[in-house]
């Protein structure tokens, strides 16, 4: 069973300064999960989707109803391309831009960092991002670091 106390792990950086930090708690990364799906795929993908529908009835109103409406295979295609592209956009900008930070991390007191303790690039992001759609990705955690951080040479650490 996974330990709830992590260990404190050292890193090297490019300028041999040593920094230790300590990685984020499995139930930390479980909250930071149920944040952010929250946030990103219930608000913000639900918010998305209604914008993009209020924009293109005000465009071409009979093609909207005729595409959007309810039980319309079209219509879950274009929710399902929607809400993929705002989590891309979640998560990969959130992740760069805020240092590490989504929301969901920033009220746990995590951030993702790189291997060698310095800050997310955007390949970085954007490979996080993608990983966490692997089938099964989730139940990764379970073991001792989810696939999104050990394919991308990344961490999940505290930051108080």
């Amino acid at each position: 069973m996974y330990n709830e106390q992590p260990t404190p792990a050292e890193v090297h950086l490019f300028n041999d300064e040593l920094v230790t930090y300590t990685e984020a708690s499995q139930g930390q990364r479980l909250l930071n999960l149920l944040m952010d799906t929250i946030i990103a795929q219930y608000g913000l993908t639900y918010l998305g989707s209604f914008a993009v529908g209020w924009v293109w009835a005000a465009v071409d109103e009979e093609n909207a109803f005729l595409y959007l409406s309810e039980g319309s295979g079209s219509a879950i295609f274009i929710a399902l391309a929607i809400s993929l592209v705002i989590l891309l956009a979640y998560y990969t900008c959130c992740e760069k831009l805020f240092h590490g930070y989504t929301l969901g991390k920033l009220i746990t007191g995590t951030k993702a960092i790189r291997e060698d303790g310095l800050p997310l690039t955007w390949r970085n992001a954007l490979l996080r991002t993608l990983t966490r759609w692997v089938p099964f990705e989730p139940f990764s955690a379970l073991g001792t670091a989810p696939w999104h951080d050990t394919w991308t040479g990344t961490r999940v650490i505290k930051t108080r």
